[in-house]
């Protein structure tokens, strides 16, 4: 149970990452990745203006935990993340928040197929200021918000059709897309970091934005020997056991799908994404708006909609 998996290639090597170890590569302020090479070490010069190569120093910088989660960090809020990290004196956080980055020419609906499922909610706005108060919901909703939280960051740059806005990361992304297969282990692996799968049994029935859940077998053999599995050789004792993958959210299935929440509960979802069960102690009070400020609109949510809240949800808080 302790052996390391690796993935063996067409080669027939055990590799433990995405890119040839052959190639060097460069990477920009901004986080585009390049093979290392004289032309895209000028190009990127002239990039940031620069002209001359006496002007540019090179330091060697050691990388360790706490400067991989600044950089993770940085990378989602600045354009200059690595100055950000590694020249923090400058202060250069060029945070991109203003109303103008909101809006994406290249976002567009998904295709709204007759079968996908809708879900009912109702809008809660205030007739004066006309904004958005919150959103009562049943179980189906509450499951597809919280569905996000599984869906991994490559996933969503797909969806968003690159277009993410958050920081740099939209320029990793097209950096690998713009990658060769010869630059990458294997195309399999570039198609690992361009459309991540969701890990298994992480999928919901309501999810509604076509992340494919990977597919595992729904039987796996176990060897019961505890001696020849501690000295690490041939077994020919026969001591087998099956094991089935249960799904945590549907208890003693091993089935996939299901969902997160309770069914027939109902929740109040707030304009900054605050969900709790829905009572008559925190309902409407906690709002602090008059009663006669308010307005019920049934509304559905489906395919259609789901790539918009999507990116309102990386893009925006309560307006």
């Amino acid at each position: 149970m302790d052996n390391q998996l690796r993935m063996k290639h067409a080669d027939g090597k055990a590799y433990e990452g995405f890119i040839s170890r052959r190639i060097r590569f460069i990477i920009s302020d901004d986080l585009q990745v390049l093979p290392a090479s004289i032309s895209n070490t000028r190009l990127l010069l002239l990039r940031q203006g620069l002209r001359d190569n006496t002007v540019v120093q090179e330091w060697n910088i050691s990388v360790g935990l706490q400067e991989v989660l600044q950089l993770l960090h940085h990378s989602m809020l600045s354009k200059t993340p690595l100055t950000d990290v590694f020249l923090p004196k400058g202060q250069n956080m060029d945070i991109i928040r203003s109303p103008d980055s909101f809006r994406s020419p290249h976002l567009h609906p998904m295709n709204n197929h007759s079968s996908s499922p809708v879900m009912n909610v109702k809008l809660w706005f205030s007739k004066s200021t006309n904004r958005v108060i919150c959103i009562e919901a049943k179980e189906d909703f509450i499951d597809f918000l919280f569905s996000f939280l599984t869906i991994p960051l490559g996933s969503i740059i797909k969806l968003l059709k690159g277009n993410s806005f958050l920081g740099s990361i939209d320029n990793l992304y097209k950096s690998v897309e713009n990658l060769s297969v010869e630059d990458t282990i294997s195309a399999r692996c570039k198609d690992m970091l361009l459309s991540p799968k969701l890990e298994r049994m992480f999928g919901c029935e309501n999810q509604l934005l076509g992340v494919v859940e990977e597919l595992i077998p729904t039987e796996f053999m176990y060897n019961k020997c505890y001696s020849c599995c501690l000295q690490k050789k041939a077994c020919f004792h026969r001591q087998f056991q099956r094991l089935k993958l249960m799904n945590p959210k549907c208890p003693g299935m091993t089935r996939r799908g299901g969902g997160f929440i309770r069914e027939e509960g109902c929740f109040l979802v707030t304009n900054s994404l605050v969900v709790e069960p829905l009572s008559p102690a925190s309902g409407m009070s906690r709002l602090e708006i008059p009663f006669s400020e308010l307005e019920e609109l049934p509304i559905t949510v489906g395919r259609e909609e789901v790539p918009f809240v999507l990116h309102q949800i990386f893009l925006r808080t309560s307006r």
